[in-house]
Protein backbone atom coordinates (compact mmCIF):
# COMPACT_ATOMS: atom_id res chain seq x y z
CA UNK A 1 0.00 0.00 0.00
CA UNK A 2 3.07 2.09 -0.25
CA UNK A 3 1.83 3.54 -3.52
CA UNK A 4 -1.41 4.95 -2.65
CA UNK A 5 0.28 7.34 0.08
CA UNK A 6 1.14 10.08 -1.95
CA UNK A 7 -2.10 10.18 -3.04
CA UNK A 8 -3.63 9.99 0.66
CA UNK A 9 -0.98 13.34 1.15
CA UNK A 10 -2.48 14.38 -1.49
CA UNK A 11 -6.10 13.91 -0.02
CA UNK A 12 -5.11 15.69 3.48
CA UNK A 13 -3.16 18.99 1.81
CA UNK A 14 -6.91 19.64 -0.43
CA UNK A 15 -8.92 19.52 2.87
CA UNK A 16 -6.10 22.00 4.31
CA UNK A 17 -6.30 23.78 1.22
CA UNK A 18 -10.22 24.34 1.31
CA UNK A 19 -10.32 25.03 4.88
CA UNK A 20 -7.25 28.08 4.70
CA UNK A 21 -9.30 30.31 3.09
CA UNK A 22 -13.08 30.11 3.65
CA UNK A 23 -14.42 32.56 2.30
CA UNK A 24 -12.61 32.14 -0.96
CA UNK A 25 -13.82 28.45 -1.09
CA UNK A 26 -17.46 29.96 -0.33
CA UNK A 27 -17.34 31.72 -2.84
CA UNK A 28 -16.00 29.46 -5.44
CA UNK A 29 -18.44 26.86 -4.49
CA UNK A 30 -21.86 29.28 -4.58
CA UNK A 31 -21.89 28.93 -7.90
CA UNK A 32 -21.58 25.37 -8.55
CA UNK A 33 -24.17 25.46 -5.50
CA UNK A 34 -26.95 27.17 -6.67
CA UNK A 35 -26.51 25.71 -10.57
CA UNK A 36 -27.19 22.31 -8.57
CA UNK A 37 -29.87 23.34 -6.51
CA UNK A 38 -32.18 24.85 -9.56
CA UNK A 39 -31.24 21.72 -11.23
CA UNK A 40 -32.28 19.27 -8.29
CA UNK A 41 -35.14 21.26 -7.23
CA UNK A 42 -36.52 21.07 -10.46
CA UNK A 43 -36.06 17.33 -11.28
CA UNK A 44 -37.71 17.01 -7.63
CA UNK A 45 -40.73 18.78 -8.72
CA UNK A 46 -40.73 17.32 -12.21
CA UNK A 47 -40.70 13.98 -10.48
CA UNK A 48 -43.20 14.61 -7.76
CA UNK A 49 -45.99 16.13 -9.65
CA UNK A 50 -46.06 13.79 -12.22
CA UNK A 51 -46.42 10.72 -9.70
CA UNK A 52 -48.70 12.93 -7.65
CA UNK A 53 -51.06 13.30 -11.05
CA UNK A 54 -50.47 10.07 -12.37
CA UNK A 55 -51.63 8.96 -8.94
CA UNK A 56 -54.42 11.14 -9.00
CA UNK A 57 -55.75 9.42 -12.62
CA UNK A 58 -55.43 5.73 -11.52
CA UNK A 59 -59.06 6.20 -11.07
CA UNK A 60 -58.65 5.87 -14.84
CA UNK A 61 -57.53 2.12 -14.51
CA UNK A 62 -53.60 0.81 -15.38
CA UNK A 63 -53.52 -0.93 -18.88
CA UNK A 64 -57.03 0.18 -19.13
CA UNK A 65 -59.53 0.41 -22.28
CA UNK A 66 -62.94 1.99 -21.69
CA UNK A 67 -65.47 1.24 -24.22
CA UNK A 68 -68.12 4.39 -24.21
CA UNK A 69 -70.60 6.99 -25.96
CA UNK A 70 -68.08 9.49 -26.12
CA UNK A 71 -65.00 9.82 -26.95
CA UNK A 72 -62.13 11.81 -24.97
CA UNK A 73 -60.29 13.44 -27.98
CA UNK A 74 -62.58 14.56 -31.09
CA UNK A 75 -61.39 13.22 -34.45
CA UNK A 76 -60.74 16.24 -36.31
CA UNK A 77 -63.33 17.52 -38.82
CA UNK A 78 -65.79 15.28 -37.63
CA UNK A 79 -69.41 16.07 -36.61
CA UNK A 80 -69.56 16.81 -33.22
CA UNK A 81 -73.61 16.65 -32.73
CA UNK A 82 -73.22 12.86 -34.66
CA UNK A 83 -71.94 12.01 -31.04
CA UNK A 84 -75.01 12.68 -29.19
CA UNK A 85 -77.16 10.49 -31.39
CA UNK A 86 -75.01 7.64 -30.13
CA UNK A 87 -76.24 4.48 -27.46
CA UNK A 88 -74.79 4.44 -24.27
CA UNK A 89 -72.96 0.82 -23.54
CA UNK A 90 -75.55 -1.92 -21.77
CA UNK A 91 -75.08 -4.66 -19.62
CA UNK A 92 -76.13 -6.64 -22.37
CA UNK A 93 -73.14 -5.69 -24.13
CA UNK A 94 -70.94 -5.94 -21.02
CA UNK A 95 -72.00 -9.80 -20.93
CA UNK A 96 -71.13 -10.37 -24.99
CA UNK A 97 -68.19 -9.39 -24.64
CA UNK A 98 -66.71 -11.02 -21.79
CA UNK A 99 -68.18 -14.19 -23.34
CA UNK A 100 -66.63 -13.32 -26.71
CA UNK A 101 -63.36 -11.38 -25.78
CA UNK A 102 -59.97 -13.35 -25.37
CA UNK A 103 -57.34 -11.12 -25.12
CA UNK A 104 -58.02 -9.38 -21.68
CA UNK A 105 -57.34 -10.17 -18.23
CA UNK A 106 -60.26 -8.89 -17.01
CA UNK A 107 -63.55 -6.87 -17.48
CA UNK A 108 -66.20 -4.67 -15.81
CA UNK A 109 -69.21 -2.73 -16.24
CA UNK A 110 -70.00 0.94 -14.10
CA UNK A 111 -71.86 4.29 -14.59
CA UNK A 112 -71.63 7.51 -12.06
CA UNK A 113 -73.43 10.10 -11.05
CA UNK A 114 -72.29 13.25 -9.87
CA UNK A 115 -73.87 15.89 -7.37
CA UNK A 116 -75.16 13.42 -5.10
CA UNK A 117 -76.66 13.52 -1.75
CA UNK A 118 -76.34 10.78 0.93
CA UNK A 119 -78.04 11.16 4.71
CA UNK A 120 -77.46 9.32 7.91
CA UNK A 121 -80.58 10.42 10.65
CA UNK A 122 -80.50 13.70 10.74
CA UNK A 123 -77.01 14.52 9.18
CA UNK A 124 -77.00 15.11 5.11
CA UNK A 125 -73.68 15.54 2.72
CA UNK A 126 -73.89 16.83 -0.78
CA UNK A 127 -72.06 16.39 -3.76
CA UNK A 128 -71.28 13.37 -3.92
CA UNK A 129 -70.31 10.70 -6.51
CA UNK A 130 -72.64 7.74 -6.35
CA UNK A 131 -70.96 4.85 -8.76
CA UNK A 132 -72.73 2.25 -9.30
CA UNK A 133 -70.07 -0.74 -10.07
CA UNK A 134 -70.04 -4.51 -11.25
CA UNK A 135 -67.68 -7.45 -11.45
CA UNK A 136 -64.22 -7.55 -11.17
CA UNK A 137 -64.35 -3.79 -11.12
CA UNK A 138 -61.65 -4.06 -7.30
CA UNK A 139 -59.23 -6.01 -10.03
CA UNK A 140 -59.19 -3.02 -12.63
CA UNK A 141 -59.11 0.07 -10.96
CA UNK A 142 -57.40 0.83 -6.97
CA UNK A 143 -59.77 0.79 -4.43
CA UNK A 144 -58.07 0.26 -1.17
CA UNK A 145 -60.99 -0.19 1.30
CA UNK A 146 -59.46 0.73 4.87
CA UNK A 147 -61.96 -0.68 6.99
CA UNK A 148 -64.27 -3.45 6.45
CA UNK A 149 -64.76 -5.45 3.04
CA UNK A 150 -65.31 -5.15 -0.51
CA UNK A 151 -68.48 -6.23 -2.39
CA UNK A 152 -68.94 -10.18 -2.36
CA UNK A 153 -69.81 -10.78 -6.07
CA UNK A 154 -73.48 -12.08 -5.34
CA UNK A 155 -73.88 -8.60 -3.77
CA UNK A 156 -73.08 -7.46 -7.14
CA UNK A 157 -75.11 -10.02 -9.30
CA UNK A 158 -78.15 -9.70 -6.69
CA UNK A 159 -78.06 -6.03 -6.35
CA UNK A 160 -78.12 -5.80 -2.48
CA UNK A 161 -78.82 -2.55 -0.76
CA UNK A 162 -74.77 -2.33 0.42
CA UNK A 163 -72.10 0.70 0.01
CA UNK A 164 -68.25 0.71 0.28
CA UNK A 165 -67.81 5.07 1.18
CA UNK A 166 -65.27 7.30 1.45
CA UNK A 167 -63.33 8.70 4.07
CA UNK A 168 -64.90 12.52 4.27
CA UNK A 169 -68.26 10.91 3.72
CA UNK A 170 -67.66 8.44 7.11
CA UNK A 171 -66.28 11.25 9.19
CA UNK A 172 -68.93 14.05 8.43
CA UNK A 173 -71.99 11.40 9.05
CA UNK A 174 -70.40 9.48 11.51
CA UNK A 175 -67.74 10.91 13.43
CA UNK A 176 -65.57 9.13 15.32
CA UNK A 177 -68.08 6.41 15.32
CA UNK A 178 -67.42 3.17 12.90
CA UNK A 179 -70.10 3.34 10.09
CA UNK A 180 -69.80 -0.59 9.43
CA UNK A 181 -73.14 -2.33 9.44
CA UNK A 182 -75.19 1.21 9.82
CA UNK A 183 -77.23 2.68 7.12
CA UNK A 184 -77.53 5.42 5.05
CA UNK A 185 -80.10 7.06 2.91
CA UNK A 186 -79.01 7.86 -1.00
CA UNK A 187 -82.28 9.05 -3.25
CA UNK A 188 -84.85 7.67 -1.15
CA UNK A 189 -82.96 4.01 -0.79
CA UNK A 190 -81.91 2.54 2.63
CA UNK A 191 -77.86 0.91 2.23
CA UNK A 192 -75.60 -0.88 4.64
CA UNK A 193 -72.11 0.62 4.87
CA UNK A 194 -69.83 -2.56 4.49
CA UNK A 195 -66.59 -1.06 3.81
CA UNK A 196 -64.59 2.82 4.23
CA UNK A 197 -62.15 3.11 1.55
CA UNK A 198 -58.63 4.26 2.65
CA UNK A 199 -58.05 8.58 2.69
CA UNK A 200 -56.78 9.83 -0.36
CA UNK A 201 -56.85 13.32 0.14
CA UNK A 202 -56.81 16.60 -1.51
CA UNK A 203 -55.91 16.38 -5.53
CA UNK A 204 -53.64 19.04 -7.27
CA UNK A 205 -56.16 18.45 -10.38
CA UNK A 206 -59.37 19.08 -8.55
CA UNK A 207 -60.23 16.01 -9.59
CA UNK A 208 -63.26 14.20 -7.62
CA UNK A 209 -61.44 11.92 -5.12
CA UNK A 210 -62.30 8.56 -3.47
CA UNK A 211 -62.77 10.50 -0.02
CA UNK A 212 -66.61 11.39 -1.43
CA UNK A 213 -67.48 8.60 -3.36
CA UNK A 214 -69.98 6.13 -2.70
CA UNK A 215 -69.95 2.95 -4.30
CA UNK A 216 -73.16 0.74 -4.96
CA UNK A 217 -73.97 -2.25 -6.76
CA UNK A 218 -74.66 -1.75 -10.31
CA UNK A 219 -78.26 -2.92 -10.55
CA UNK A 220 -78.99 -0.77 -6.99
CA UNK A 221 -78.25 2.33 -9.39
CA UNK A 222 -80.13 0.96 -12.40
CA UNK A 223 -83.23 1.39 -10.58
CA UNK A 224 -82.07 4.91 -9.16
CA UNK A 225 -81.25 7.12 -12.36
CA UNK A 226 -81.64 6.32 -15.71
CA UNK A 227 -79.44 4.53 -17.32
CA UNK A 228 -79.05 2.23 -20.78
CA UNK A 229 -80.73 4.93 -22.92
CA UNK A 230 -79.08 7.37 -25.09
CA UNK A 231 -79.65 10.38 -22.74
CA UNK A 232 -79.32 8.48 -19.66
CA UNK A 233 -76.26 8.13 -17.24
CA UNK A 234 -73.38 7.35 -19.13
CA UNK A 235 -72.04 4.02 -18.71
CA UNK A 236 -68.86 2.62 -19.48
CA UNK A 237 -67.19 -1.27 -20.18
CA UNK A 238 -64.01 -1.29 -19.22
CA UNK A 239 -61.27 -4.14 -19.79
CA UNK A 240 -58.10 -4.74 -18.14
CA UNK A 241 -55.33 -5.85 -21.08
CA UNK A 242 -52.76 -8.95 -20.48
CA UNK A 243 -49.17 -7.79 -19.70
CA UNK A 244 -48.11 -9.33 -22.55
CA UNK A 245 -49.93 -7.47 -25.10
CA UNK A 246 -47.46 -4.49 -25.54
CA UNK A 247 -49.96 -1.40 -26.09
CA UNK A 248 -53.13 -3.09 -26.49
CA UNK A 249 -53.18 -3.07 -29.63
CA UNK A 250 -54.86 -6.76 -29.76
CA UNK A 251 -57.55 -6.06 -27.67
CA UNK A 252 -58.74 -2.80 -29.34
CA UNK A 253 -59.18 -4.67 -32.44
CA UNK A 254 -60.81 -6.97 -31.21
CA UNK A 255 -63.17 -4.66 -28.90
CA UNK A 256 -63.75 -2.89 -32.13
CA UNK A 257 -64.83 -6.35 -34.37
CA UNK A 258 -66.77 -7.67 -31.74
CA UNK A 259 -68.89 -4.02 -30.44
CA UNK A 260 -69.43 -3.62 -34.80
CA UNK A 261 -70.92 -7.31 -35.14
CA UNK A 262 -72.93 -6.90 -31.87
CA UNK A 263 -74.31 -3.39 -32.98
CA UNK A 264 -74.98 -4.99 -36.06
CA UNK A 265 -72.81 -2.12 -38.23
CA UNK A 266 -72.21 -2.77 -41.74
CA UNK A 267 -68.67 -2.07 -43.32
CA UNK A 268 -70.00 1.41 -44.98
CA UNK A 269 -70.97 2.96 -41.51
CA UNK A 270 -69.49 4.66 -38.88
CA UNK A 271 -68.98 3.28 -35.39
CA UNK A 272 -70.97 4.56 -33.13
CA UNK A 273 -69.27 4.54 -29.91
CA UNK A 274 -65.92 4.94 -28.73
CA UNK A 275 -62.29 2.82 -27.26
CA UNK A 276 -60.62 5.52 -24.70
CA UNK A 277 -57.32 4.82 -23.72
CA UNK A 278 -56.73 6.36 -20.19
CA UNK A 279 -52.75 6.25 -20.88
CA UNK A 280 -53.01 8.80 -23.20
CA UNK A 281 -53.37 11.09 -20.53
CA UNK A 282 -49.77 9.81 -18.85
CA UNK A 283 -47.99 10.14 -21.90
CA UNK A 284 -49.66 13.67 -22.23
CA UNK A 285 -48.34 14.54 -18.94
CA UNK A 286 -44.59 13.04 -19.65
CA UNK A 287 -44.47 14.86 -22.63
CA UNK A 288 -45.24 18.28 -20.70
CA UNK A 289 -43.15 17.09 -17.74
CA UNK A 290 -40.01 16.68 -20.05
CA UNK A 291 -40.66 20.45 -21.82
CA UNK A 292 -40.62 21.43 -17.81
CA UNK A 293 -37.44 18.91 -16.79
CA UNK A 294 -35.28 20.51 -20.06
CA UNK A 295 -36.19 24.42 -18.94
CA UNK A 296 -34.65 23.67 -15.51
CA UNK A 297 -31.85 21.91 -17.19
CA UNK A 298 -31.18 24.97 -19.43
CA UNK A 299 -31.49 26.92 -16.10
CA UNK A 300 -29.31 25.33 -14.06
CA UNK A 301 -26.70 25.64 -16.28
CA UNK A 302 -26.02 28.67 -16.32
CA UNK A 303 -25.70 28.57 -12.92
CA UNK A 304 -22.99 25.13 -13.39
CA UNK A 305 -21.05 27.03 -16.08
CA UNK A 306 -20.28 30.26 -14.41
CA UNK A 307 -19.54 27.84 -11.19
CA UNK A 308 -16.93 25.98 -13.21
CA UNK A 309 -15.34 29.03 -14.62
CA UNK A 310 -15.13 30.71 -10.91
CA UNK A 311 -13.60 27.30 -9.94
CA UNK A 312 -11.33 27.55 -13.02
CA UNK A 313 -10.33 30.83 -12.11
CA UNK A 314 -9.63 30.37 -8.08
CA UNK A 315 -7.37 27.36 -8.86
CA UNK A 316 -5.61 29.15 -11.37
CA UNK A 317 -4.90 31.87 -8.66
CA UNK A 318 -4.28 29.04 -6.35
CA UNK A 319 -1.74 27.06 -8.49
CA UNK A 320 0.27 30.58 -8.76
CA UNK A 321 0.36 31.21 -4.90
CA UNK A 322 1.58 27.69 -4.68
CA UNK A 323 4.43 28.15 -7.50
CA UNK A 324 7.44 27.85 -5.25
CA UNK A 325 5.59 24.59 -3.16
CA UNK A 326 5.07 22.58 -6.62
CA UNK A 327 8.91 23.33 -7.39
CA UNK A 328 9.92 21.99 -4.19
CA UNK A 329 7.65 18.81 -4.51
CA UNK A 330 9.15 18.30 -8.05
CA UNK A 331 12.70 18.87 -6.75
CA UNK A 332 11.84 16.07 -4.24
CA UNK A 333 10.46 13.39 -6.51
CA UNK A 334 6.94 14.37 -7.40
CA UNK A 335 5.52 13.46 -10.54
CA UNK A 336 3.38 15.15 -13.07
CA UNK A 337 0.73 12.28 -12.73
CA UNK A 338 0.57 13.18 -9.08
CA UNK A 339 0.75 17.06 -9.23
CA UNK A 340 -2.06 16.57 -11.55
CA UNK A 341 -4.33 14.26 -9.59
CA UNK A 342 -3.74 16.73 -6.30
CA UNK A 343 -5.36 19.89 -8.24
CA UNK A 344 -8.09 17.79 -9.87
CA UNK A 345 -9.55 16.35 -6.45
CA UNK A 346 -8.98 19.75 -5.04
CA UNK A 347 -11.64 21.22 -7.72
CA UNK A 348 -13.71 18.21 -7.18
CA UNK A 349 -13.95 17.99 -3.85
CA UNK A 350 -14.72 21.76 -3.88
CA UNK A 351 -17.23 21.51 -6.76
CA UNK A 352 -18.69 18.55 -4.91
CA UNK A 353 -19.67 20.34 -1.44
CA UNK A 354 -21.19 22.63 -3.09
CA UNK A 355 -23.43 20.05 -5.36
CA UNK A 356 -24.14 18.27 -1.47
CA UNK A 357 -25.31 22.20 -0.24
CA UNK A 358 -27.17 22.81 -3.09
CA UNK A 359 -28.83 18.74 -2.64
CA UNK A 360 -29.46 19.76 0.88
CA UNK A 361 -31.07 23.08 0.27
CA UNK A 362 -33.47 21.23 -1.98
CA UNK A 363 -34.04 18.18 0.83
CA UNK A 364 -34.72 21.28 3.67
CA UNK A 365 -37.44 22.70 1.08
CA UNK A 366 -38.89 19.27 0.81
CA UNK A 367 -39.08 18.33 4.32
CA UNK A 368 -40.91 21.62 4.74
CA UNK A 369 -43.27 20.77 1.99
CA UNK A 370 -44.22 18.04 2.91
CA UNK A 371 -44.74 19.10 6.52
CA UNK A 372 -46.73 21.99 5.62
CA UNK A 373 -48.71 21.37 2.29
CA UNK A 374 -52.11 20.32 2.82
CA UNK A 375 -52.36 18.98 -0.90
CA UNK A 376 -51.63 15.61 -2.41
CA UNK A 377 -48.16 16.72 -3.28
CA UNK A 378 -45.15 15.49 -1.61
CA UNK A 379 -41.72 16.05 -2.85
CA UNK A 380 -39.78 13.18 -3.09
CA UNK A 381 -36.16 13.95 -3.60
CA UNK A 382 -34.92 10.61 -4.84
CA UNK A 383 -31.90 8.26 -5.41
CA UNK A 384 -31.90 8.95 -9.13
CA UNK A 385 -32.12 13.00 -9.11
CA UNK A 386 -29.34 12.93 -6.31
CA UNK A 387 -26.94 10.33 -8.24
CA UNK A 388 -27.62 13.28 -11.14
CA UNK A 389 -26.68 16.17 -8.72
CA UNK A 390 -23.33 14.67 -7.59
CA UNK A 391 -22.57 13.70 -10.92
CA UNK A 392 -22.62 16.56 -12.74
CA UNK A 393 -20.57 18.11 -9.17
CA UNK A 394 -17.65 15.43 -9.91
CA UNK A 395 -17.82 16.60 -13.54
CA UNK A 396 -17.68 20.38 -13.40
CA UNK A 397 -14.99 19.80 -10.91
CA UNK A 398 -12.93 18.01 -12.95
CA UNK A 399 -13.72 20.06 -16.34
CA UNK A 400 -13.19 23.23 -14.23
CA UNK A 401 -9.70 21.83 -12.98
CA UNK A 402 -8.47 20.01 -15.61
CA UNK A 403 -6.40 23.32 -16.78
CA UNK A 404 -5.27 24.40 -13.46
CA UNK A 405 -3.89 21.21 -12.74
CA UNK A 406 -2.10 20.71 -16.19
CA UNK A 407 -0.32 24.18 -15.31
CA UNK A 408 0.56 22.79 -11.85
CA UNK A 409 2.08 19.58 -13.06
CA UNK A 410 3.69 20.95 -16.31
CA UNK A 411 5.77 23.87 -13.91
CA UNK A 412 9.54 23.70 -14.42
CA UNK A 413 10.65 22.80 -10.75
CA UNK A 414 13.76 24.96 -11.14
CA UNK A 415 11.92 27.68 -12.77
CA UNK A 416 9.51 27.80 -10.20
CA UNK A 417 11.79 28.01 -7.53
CA UNK A 418 13.65 31.09 -9.12
CA UNK A 419 10.18 32.67 -8.99
CA UNK A 420 9.65 32.49 -5.35
CA UNK A 421 12.77 33.70 -4.53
Amino acid sequence: MHWFRPYRICFGQAFLSLGHNLLRTTLSLLGVCIGIFCITLVLTLVDSLEFSIKKNLSFLGDKALRVEKWPWLFEPNYPWWKFIDRPNTSLEEFHYLKRNAKRFEYISFFAAKGGGRIQHQDKEISKIQIQGVYLDYQRIFELHVQEGRYFTNIELEHAYPVCIIGKTIASELFGNESPLHKRLKVKGQYFKVIGVLEQQGKSILSIPDHDIFCFIPYGKFSTMYRTGFKNGVGTTIVFKGKEKDEGLHQLEAEIYSLMRKKRGLPISQDTNFAVNRPERFADAIHNIFSIISLAGWFIGAFSIIVGGFGIANIMFVIVKERTGQIGLQKAVGANPTLLLFQYLWETSLLSLIGGILGLSLVGMIALAWNSLADVDLQLILNSKNISIAVGISLVIGVISGFLPARKAAKLDPIEALRRTT
